[in-house]
């Protein structure tokens, strides 16, 4: 038997089949076969002395493809990247995607920046990259909704030149009619910092364009929805371009991102019950983006809702924590890989612990003693072990708790430092550049921010204020020079206030 005349015969074959399959699907008009079982075509020479054997998949669509292929990169490979703390920059593969594809770009929680890939060319941007540290970044192509690729490099945020005494320009304070929440984000993508800020009163979030030099333009409002209060950065729909999740009355409102510093009508999700504040994760590793909100509504409950990676959102679960939740932060805190929650309730001063199980679901709350009336939660390793930390921000006994974490979920014990009065906000960074995790905490009554430096170990110095009226409080590099600066909004005196980090 002619081996080279099998093949074309049963490539002619395997052409006849895929043209047949299509064009039956166009002539019915219906709903195509269920055709995704592989056709296996064998040939053996009458003597035994030889067996050809070709596995094709056909696809309902009429496309026939070789199982193999399925698998084939769509991504190019990416360069090892190093960066400043709280820096900006994009990182270009050698290749753009081959076929058109979705891309999430995900890393540890322990990265406090953000992270976006575009569909088109492939590139990785990273805004307000922090604290510093090594990372393995993971990107991933999805097509269809199934993962085709995937691509790690290495993220290395450096730590900045050491500067003593750590030291605050002027804050420089922009005007709102009632600021309650700012994040950092680069929404026009020219690789410099903006803001965007939620004014509760006119019922909006405003974009701030930065300069890079410190500077921000007038905002430009969009309408989000009634009682707005909090909101999050993230890359909702995919298309590499950041997007903001606003929580109000009753529903979470999506506004997306053009990526030239415009958001489109917000699009609103409901949760069933007025929210609070809420965190960006990916709960389930379907490589789409989740919300986790709370509310003190009733029982303190922590909601989930469920991206489908298109700027939608569903599938609302919740959980029960501690009363009066007014802070939730994404970890892992038990060192599995899979995403964990934490609650700051301030009805119950305590803090809650939700170890999730890679699904999308959580297991109950496992509670922390804090302060008094624990409003603010953040996410850190201040001892340098690998395991993650909270520091929570207690505005009725005025003080910072640390928390220092076992890794398998638990927090053993809990010291407290005192700050200024009436803590409202807590925040993590490197201000004297010694390589160690230092904490910013804003104080509502006594209108100044208190700086405590981290030895590493997981002690922190005394507090140093500094004056501004900075609530909400959020670390960011907004004029470029490598030192991390501070951003706050305050309902209080109808202000955004920027700290830039100086050095004497």
């Amino acid at each position: 038997m002619d081996l080279g005349g099998s093949i074309e015969w049963f490539s002619r074959k395997l052409r006849f089949l895929s043209q047949t399959c299509g064009h039956q699907d166009q002539a019915a008009g219906t709903e195509r076969p269920n055709m995704r079982q592989p056709i296996q075509l064998k040939a053996k020479a009458r003597s035994g002395a030889w067996t050809l054997q070709i596995t094709f998949s056909i696809f309902a669509s009429g496309v026939l493809l070789a199982s193999a292929a399925v698998a084939t990169p769509v991504l190019g490979n990416y360069p090892n990247t190093l960066l400043p703390l709280s820096a900006d920059t994009t990182v270009t593969p050698d290749a753009p995607p081959a076929v058109r594809v979705k891309i999430n770009v995900s890393t540890s929680t322990d990265f406090n920046g953000t992270l976006e890939g575009d569909p088109t060319t492939g590139i990785v941007r990273v805004t307000n990259a922090h604290p510093a540290g090594t990372y393995t970044v993971t990107v991933t192509a999805l097509r269809r909704g199934v993962e085709t690729a995937t691509r790690r490099f290495k993220l290395r945020v450096t730590t900045p030149a050491t500067c003593n005494p750590v030291s605050f320009a002027a804050p420089v304070n922009l005007s709102f009619y009632s600021p309650h929440s700012a994040a950092v984000g680069d929404f026009n993508g020219d690789g410099r910092q903006d803001l965007a800020v939620v004014d509760s009163v006119q019922e909006s979030v405003s974009i701030l364009l930065g300069d890079g030099t410190g500077n921000f333009s007038a905002p430009k409002s969009f309408r989000a929805g009634v009682s707005v209060w909090a909101l999050a950065v993230g890359d909702f729909n995919g298309d590499g371009k950041q997007d903001l999740a606003v929580t109000n009355w009753d529903n979470i409102s999506i506004l997306l991102g053009d990526g030239t510093g415009n958001l489109s009508g917000a699009k609103h999700f409901s949760s069933g019950v007025a929210t609070w504040e809420l965190a960006v994760g990916d709960f389930n590793g379907d490589g789409k983006q989740d919300l986790a909100v709370v509310t003190d509504t009733g029982p303190g409950r922590v909601y989930i809702l469920m991206g489908d990676g298109r700027g939608n959102f569903s599938n609302v679960i919740s959980y029960v924590v501690g009363d009066s939740p007014y802070s939730v932060a994404v970890g892992d805190f038990n060192n599995d890989g899979k995403q964990d929650l934490a609650t700051a309730n301030a009805g119950a001063d305590n803090v809650s612990i939700l170890l999730g199980d890679g699904t999308g679901f959580f297991g109950p709350a496992t509670n922390f003693a804090v302060g008094d009336d624990p409003v603010s939660v953040a996410v850190g390793d201040f001892n340098g072990d690998g395991k993650q930390d909270l520091a929570v921000a207690n505005s009725n006994s005025h003080n910072v708790s640390i928390l220092l974490g076992d890794g398998t979920g638990n927090f053993p014990a809990v010291t407290n430092y005192t700050a200024g009065d009436q803590c409202s906000s807590v925040a993590i960074g490197d201000f004297n550049g010694d390589g160690n995790q230092d904490l910013a905490v804003s104080n509502s009554i006594s209108l100044n921010v208190s700086i405590l430096l981290g030895d590493g170990s997981g002690f922190f110095g005394p507090a140093t204020n500094f004056d501004g009226a900075i609530g909400r409080l959020v670390v960011g590099d907004f004029d470029g020079d490598g030192k991390q600066d501070l951003a706050g909004s305050d309902t209080s005196f109808n202000t955004v206030s920027i700290l830039l980090r100086d050095c004497p």
